[in-house]
């Protein structure tokens, strides 16, 4: 029965009018193509883009206007993605959830080098509870920011560090501030 009624409701959800929060007007489904400017596609860029921003003051950030990539409207509440690229492997996007972002991440904004390479004893030496400072002190080196997600009254930032072997990899997550989450692979 529900097999039968799909078609159905993803052709009325193709025809229902759908109102951006982040434009205020009546945008079409499809892929809203950009231009991008490469310059603003930065790390500074994304670690400027802070929880709650409207779209327009990450376009004033970044430079550009940006492609959206995904929509959604669940129970009144709408989400939008939005991507800056400057070549098929380095990218921001964002997501708005009613016109306020929500969450951002980057694919390659951060090449390998030796400010972001650790070792395992330098990674021991994080512990769960750790401010953002206390962590990169610890360590002796800043990470790169990947991004944040807010949840209601949390938010979570992101960081990445390398190892010295081209699979070797780090990330923590903070929330709130403090050290949540640790990951690490192959560091030696």
């Amino acid at each position: 029965m529900i097999m039968s009624i799909l078609p159905l409701l993803v052709a009325l959800q193709a025809a229902a009018p759908f109102t951006s929060p982040v434009h205020q007007a009546p945008v079409a489904k499809t892929h809203v193509a950009a231009r991008v400017r490469d310059a603003g596609i930065t790390g500074e860029a994304l670690r400027a883009i802070k929880p709650g921003m409207s779209y327009q003051e990450v376009v004033a950030i970044i430079g550009s206007e940006g492609t959206r990539s995904t929509s959604m409207n669940m129970g009144g509440t709408v989400s939008e993605s939005f991507q800056w690229k400057a070549g098929p492997l380095k990218w921001i996007q964002v997501m708005f959830t009613d016109g306020h972002a929500a969450m951002s991440s980057q694919v390659g904004l951060y090449p390998r080098t030796a400010d972001r390479t650790i070792t395992a004893a330098q990674w021991g030496k994080l512990t769960e509870g750790m401010s953002v400072d206390e962590a990169m002190q610890a360590i002796g080196t800043p990470g790169a920011f990947t991004g944040f997600t807010k949840i209601m009254d949390s938010v979570s930032e992101g960081y990445l560090w390398y190892g010295r072997g081209m699979a070797s990899v780090a990330t923590a997550s903070f929330t709130n501030g403090h050290l949540s989450t640790m990951m690490q692979v192959g560091l030696n």
